[in-house]
């Protein structure tokens, strides 16, 4: 079992887990047949330490020239209440340890792991309606979130 107390992540991100064949030699891709399988891990918001270093004073946008930030302001200055928002209802990190987990020991793991939650939906549900909706539809609906 994989250790959740020290996630390095947050936010929407893939992670992709890599599984050797298990050819005897261990060194994987080997003639013997066996494809080497790969997981994409794929949580949204997972409460973490690591968000807490992108705050504050360490905000990227911090140093730029006011001609730049001026361009983005309403981004910027919407940011740290969307971001509080979005702690709030966000997962422990033990949603993504699962699915590590059940990736790397299942003998038939997912290719596909949506873990999490976006809002108060869940990210499977979420990612399907981006696969299932146009485009322009799927942005209309995400950003009145």
């Amino acid at each position: 079992s994989l250790n959740s107390e020290d996630p390095s992540e947050e936010g929407l991100m893939m992670m992709m887990v890599m599984m050797a064949d298990g050819d005897e030699d261990g060194g994987g891709g080997g003639d013997d047949g066996d494809d080497d399988q790969v997981s994409a891990i794929q949580p949204a918001y997972v409460k973490t330490s690591h968000a807490q270093k992108s705050l504050g004073d360490n905000l990227p946008w911090k140093n730029l020239p006011e001609e730049s930030y001026a361009l983005y302001r309403q981004l910027f200055d919407t940011y740290p209440e969307k971001r509080a928002k979005h702690e709030r209802m966000a997962s422990s990190t033990d949603v993504t340890t699962k699915a590590i987990d059940h990736a790397l020991t299942s003998p038939h793991p997912h290719t596909r792991y949506a873990v999490s939650n976006v809002g108060r939906l869940p990210a499977w549900a979420v990612l399907w309606a981006q696969w299932a909706l146009p485009d322009r539809v799927f942005d209309a609906v995400r950003g009145s979130s």
